[in-house]
């Protein structure tokens, strides 16, 4: 990726982050909202998908105009997409459910919180 930047907001304080401002390599910024409970929906399943309930930190979906991953964690980490057997420590099994690859393989955000 030829000078791509991505720029996150970095959650300084307690409480809960709802946006996250993205550069394109043109320099066009894209501000994307926490999605709302619903989750994420994913026309590959024809249905919405939950996102893990982080207290610091969400996973969204970035733009099509953007290149790299389809959903990130606002930590800076890719989202991946996991049954319930990897998440079942961050609440009730719901199916599948995006998660932080970087939280679910180390339990530290990619930023190093919790």
């Amino acid at each position: 990726m030829e000078n791509y930047k991505k720029s996150f907001n970095i959650i300084r304080k307690a409480g809960d982050p709802t946006k996250v401002t993205l550069v394109g390599k043109d320099g066009k910024e894209y501000t994307i909202y926490k999605p709302d409970d619903k989750g994420i929906f994913v026309e590959e399943y024809g249905q919405f998908i939950k996102t893990a309930p982080y207290g610091n930190h969400f996973i969204f979906e970035v733009p099509k105009a953007l290149p790299g991953w389809a959903h990130m964690c606002s930590c800076g980490s890719a989202a991946v997409l996991v049954g319930s057997n990897a998440y079942g420590h961050l609440g009730s099994p719901e199916g599948m459910m995006f998660v932080c690859h970087v939280h679910t393989t180390t339990n530290k955000h990619a930023d190093g919180s919790s």
